[in-house]
C-alpha cells in the first residue's frame, strides 16, 4: 500500500519571526525525524532551512517591499503551491500560516489559525490589508479542509468569527529546543551574571500587557526595599500600531526604574538560554495569547512561571504555573514576591514545569497531525 503524501508549506518563514516561525520549524523538524518510517511521506516545500535564511522580506519594510511581498505571497498560495501539490500527487497539505489555496484541489487541506487577533484587534492592522487577508483565510477553507488551532481557547474564539463549514481541531505544538551556551558566548550579558532578575520574553506588543508587569514589579520593590532584583524584558519592537515599546520606556522612566528594568532588544537563541537559566522566575502577563511558547521554554529550563488568567495561558500551563488576574498589579506583585522568597513553592513549580514540558514533545506534535490526516483520508 502506498504511503500518504503530505506537503508542508514553509513559505511563511520568509517573513514570520515569532510564533508561526517556531511552529513551522518544529513541525518540519518533527517530520524529518520521522524519516522513512510510518504511513506518511512528508514533502517540505520549499526547504525550511533555505527559506529560513532568505532575509529580503524580513525586518521593517518600506511600502514597495510590503507590496512586493503581498504579490509574491498571493501567487505562491494560489498558483505555485497548488501546482506543486498536483505534480507531487499530494494527499494532504498543511499551511501553518492561516492561508490555504482557494482551489478545492483533490486533497485534504489543513490551515493553522494561531489566534483570533485579526478579528479581535482590527485597529492594529491596515484596514484594506486586513479585509483582503481575512477574505483569503475564509476562502481557503473550502472543499475537504480542516482548521487547526493551537489551543482550546483559540478554537472557541475563532468559531465565533469564521463560522466555517470545516471542522476545527486542536493540535498542541512543541516549543523549540534551545541549545547550550558557554560563558564565552554571553558577551553583553556579563553584567547579569551576578544579578537576580525576573524575565519576560516577547515582542513589545500591547497585548503582552507589559505595563501591568512593570507596575507590579515597582510595587514589589516598594513593599520590600531589601529586594535586590531586576526585571529583564527581552525582545524587539512590535510592528505598526500594536507596538508598545515607547509606552514601556516612558512608564519605566516615570516610575524611576531605569536602573532596575533592562530592555535587551532582540536576543539570539544562545542569549535566550542564558537569560532563562539565570532568571529567578518567568512572568507572562499577556491578555490575549493563542498558545504561549515562552511558558514551555521557561519550564524546560527549570524556571518557575507566573501567567495571567487570559487567553490560552492557563490551558497550556496547567497545574505547573501560578496564575494572577490579568490586570491586577497588586496580586501579581504579591505572587512574584512569594515565589522569590519561598523555596518550597519554587521547587514545586519547577518539578511540575518539567513534567508539563514533556507533554508537548515534537513527536506528539506530529502524531496529532498524523492521526487527523490518516483518519480523514481513510474514512
Amino acid at each position: 500500500m502506498s504511503r500518504i503524501r503530505v506537503v508542508i508549506d514553509t513559505i511563511s518563514l520568509v517573513r514570520a519571526s515569532t510564533g508561526i516561525r517556531t511552529y513551522t520549524i518544529e513541525l518540519c523538524k518533527a517530520a524529518e525525524e520521522q524519516s522513512e518510517s510510518g504511513e506518511i511521506e512528508y514533502l517540505i516545500y520549499p526547504s525550511w532551512k533555505k527559506v529560513d535564511k532568505f532575509f529580503f522580506f524580513g525586518g521593517d519594510q518600506h511600502f514597495f517591499k510590503r507590496m512586493l511581498h503581498h504579490i509574491f505571497y498571493f501567487f505562491w498560495k494560489q498558483l505555485i503551491l497548488p501546482i506543486f501539490c498536483v505534480l507531487k500527487k499530494a494527499d494532504a497539505l498543511i499551511c501553518p500560516d492561516y492561508v490555504l489555496p482557494l482551489w478545492k484541489l483533490n486533497l485534504l487541506k489543513i490551515g493553522v489559525v494561531h489566534s483570533p487577533f485579526f478579528w479581535e484587534y482590527p485597529q492594529h492592522y491596515n484596514s484594506i490589508w486586513l479585509r483582503y487577508y481575512v477574505k483569503m483565510i475564509n476562502a481557503g477553507f473550502g472543499g475537504d479542509s480542516i482548521i487547526s488551532t493551537t489551543s482550546e481557547y483559540t478554537k472557541q474564539a475563532i468559531s465565533n468569527y469564521l463560522k466555517p463549514k470545516s471542522p476545527i481541531e486542536v493540535v498542541y505544538q512543541s516549543p523549540k529546543h534551545i541549545q547550550g551556551i558557554s560563558h564565552e558566548q554571553i558577551h553583553d550579558y556579563l553584567d547579569l551574571l551576578h544579578e537576580k532578575f525576573i524575565l519576560h520574553v516577547g515582542y513589545f506588543d500591547k497585548r503582552k500587557n507589559l505595563s501591568t508587569l512593570i507596575k507590579a514589579f515597582s510595587e514589589m520593590l516598594m513593599n520590600d526595599s531589601s529586594l535586590n532584583i531586576k526585571l529583564v524584558l527581552a525582545g524587539g519592537r512590535a510592528t505598526g500600531s500594536s507596538d508598545d515599546y515607547d509606552n514601556v520606556v516612558k512608564l519605566v522612566e516615570s516610575l524611576g526604574l531605569k536602573s532596575k528594568v533592562i530592555l535587551t532588544g532582540y536576543v539570539s537563541e544562545l542569549e535566550l538560554e542564558f537569560l532563562y537559566r539565570r532568571s529567578l522566575l518567568y512572568v507572562f502577563p499577556s491578555f490575549n495569547e493563542g498558545f504561549g511558547i515562552p511558558v514551555l521554554e521557561a519550564m524546560g529550563m527549570g524556571v518557575p512561571v507566573i501567567v495571567s488568567d487570559s487567553g490560552s495561558l492557563r490551558e497550556i500551563g496547567g497545574d505547573a504555573v501560578e496564575v494572577f488576574s490579568t490586570f491586577d498589579e497588586r496580586e501579581l506583585s504579591q505572587k512574584m514576591a512569594k515565589l522569590i522568597k519561598e523555596d518550597t513553592q519554587r521547587k514545586f513549580l519547577i518539578e511540575k514545569g518539567f513534567e508539563r514540558h514533556r507533554m508537548f514533545s515534537r513527536r506528539d506534535f506530529l502524531r496529532q497531525y498524523e492521526k487527523l490526516i490518516i483518519s480523514r483520508i481513510k474514512d
